[in-house]
C-alpha cells in the first residue's frame, strides 16, 4: 500500500507539473483544476490559496475547493491585523504542518472563524514566495474528527506542487505584465503615429501658404526664395506620409523615402528643366527616422543647387545621384555635369548653410567640389 502511495504522489506530480495554464484566461480554471487533481492522491477534502492583497493588509483566497459539497469558492479575506501570528509563521517557515489545529497554539487565531466553520481538524500549509518574497499560502485541509498525520512523503508532494503552483503564478504574473506592455506600447506607436499624420497635415497647410505667398511676391527673387522653402517643406512632409502608411514609425525605407524625395525635386523643376536627366541607384535598408530626414534635406538642396546653377546656357545635362551602404557606413554622392562651380560662391549660399547644419547635425563629414562639374561627396555612420 505505500509504495502504491508513493508512486500515484509521484505519477500525479509528473501530470500536474504538465498542466498547460499559460495561457488559460481564468485562474478559476486552474485553480478547480488543481485543486481536483490534489485532493485525491493526499486523501483530503479540502484545498486552497491564498494570495496578499497590494497593501498586504490581508491574504485573499484565489480558491477553496471542498470534496464534500464540490463546492469552489473565492475572495475570503484573513487580514493581517487579525491573523497575525499566523502569517508571521508563515514568514519563517518553510511549510506549517499541525494534526490538529484545535489544540494547535501556532494556529489559535483560525479556530473559531476559520477551522470550525470548515470543519478542518489537520493541516499542512505551504508558504508561496515568489523571488524570495512571501506572496501567499497554499493549504492543504483534513477534515471531520480523525486527526491526520502528514508523512514526509506528503510534505514532499505538497513542497512539490507549491513550487508547480508558483511557477504558474509567475508565468502568469510575466505575461499579464507583457500584455499589458504590449497594449500600451501598441498604442504609443498608435498615438504617435497619429502624431505624425497631423504633421504632415500641418506642414501641407504651412506649405499651401508658402505657395500663395510666392504668388503674391512682386519680383522673379523673392518668388523663387519662398518656392525653394516650399520645396524644402514638402520634403520634410514627404516623410510623415511615408511613415504613416507603414507599421513602424521609428525607421523608414531609405530606398523608397530618398527616391520619393528626388522625385518630388524632378517633378518639381521639370517645366522649367525637362533637358536634364536625373539617375539614382539607391541601396535597400532601414534607417532610422531621425538620419533619414536630414540625409534627405541634404540631397535635395545639392540636387536643388545643379539644376538652378550648373547648366546655365547648355542644352543637355545630367544628375547622378548614388548611395552606397558598407557596412554601418553610407556614402551618397551627387554628381552634375554641368559648368560646375569654381567661380560661383557657393559656400556662401543659404543652400550649403542648410547642408553645413544638417550634416553636422548627424555627426557626418563632406565634400563639395566643381573643376569637372560639381561632385558632392558625404559620409555618415549608421547606427543600427
Amino acid at each position: 500500500m505505500s509504495a502504491n502511495y508513493t508512486v500515484d504522489l509521484l505519477e500525479e506530480l509528473d501530470s500536474i507539473s504538465k498542466i498547460h495554464t499559460l495561457h488559460r484566461p481564468d485562474i478559476d480554471g486552474i485553480m478547480h483544476e488543481f485543486s481536483k487533481r490534489i485532493v485525491i492522491p493526499l486523501k483530503i477534502e479540502r484545498i486552497s490559496a491564498w494570495l496578499f492583497n497590494a497593501e498586504k493588509s490581508a491574504m485573499i483566497s484565489i480558491g477553496e475547493y471542498d470534496t464534500r459539497t464540490t463546492d469552489f469558492q473565492k475572495n475570503s479575506s484573513l487580514p493581517y491585523a487579525s491573523y497575525r501570528k499566523y502569517i508571521d509563521h508563515l514568514h519563517e517557515n518553510k511549510i506549517l504542518i499541525s494534526s490538529n489545529v484545535l489544540t494547535d497554539p501556532r494556529l489559535d487565531e483560525l479556530v473559531v472563524p476559520y477551522s470550525i466553520p470548515n470543519g478542518v481538524i489537520s493541516l499542512m500549509d505551504i508558504p508561496l514566495r515568489m523571488h524570495g518574497e512571501l506572496i501567499g499560502v497554499l493549504c492543504f485541509e483534513k477534515t471531520g474528527n480523525t486527526e491526520r498525520v502528514f508523512t514526509d512523503k506528503d510534505q514532499f508532494f505538497a513542497l512539490s506542487i507549491s513550487n508547480v503552483f508558483s511557477s504558474v503564478l509567475e508565468a502568469r504574473k510575466r505575461r499579464i505584465l507583457q500584455i499589458k506592455l504590449d497594449k500600451e506600447l501598441e498604442q504609443r506607436e498608435l498615438l504617435l503615429k497619429e502624431l505624425k499624420h497631423r504633421i504632415k497635415n500641418n506642414l501641407s497647410v504651412v506649405s499651401s501658404l508658402i505657395r500663395l505667398q510666392s504668388e503674391r511676391s512682386k519680383d522673379t527673387f523673392h518668388k523663387e526664395l519662398f518656392l525653394d522653402c516650399n520645396n524644402r517643406v514638402e520634403s520634410i512632409s514627404s516623410i510623415y506620409d511615408l511613415i504613416y502608411k507603414t507599421d513602424n514609425i521609428q525607421v523608414v525605407n531609405f530606398q523608397h523615402y530618398i527616391s520619393a524625395i528626388i522625385e518630388k525635386t524632378k517633378d518639381y523643376f521639370q517645366t522649367q528643366f525637362s533637358f536634364i536627366d536625373v539617375d539614382y541607384t539607391l541601396p535597400n535598408f532601414q534607417i532610422d527616422f531621425d538620419v533619414a530626414v536630414p540625409i534627405a534635406l541634404i540631397i535635395n538642396e545639392v540636387v536643388t543647387n545643379s539644376y538652378k546653377h550648373a547648366f546655365i546656357e547648355k542644352e543637355k545635362g545630367e544628375i547622378r545621384i548614388t548611395a552606397v551602404l558598407n557596412g554601418t557606413e553610407l556614402t551618397i554622392m551627387v554628381h552634375d555635369d554641368g559648368i560646375g562651380f569654381s567661380q560661383l560662391p557657393v559656400n556662401d549660399s543659404l543652400g550649403m548653410s542648410i547642408v553645413d547644419g544638417l550634416v553636422s547635425q548627424i555627426g557626418g563629414n563632406y565634400s563639395y567640389t566643381g573643376e569637372d562639374g560639381s561632385t558632392f561627396k558625404m559620409c555618415v555612420s549608421i547606427v543600427e
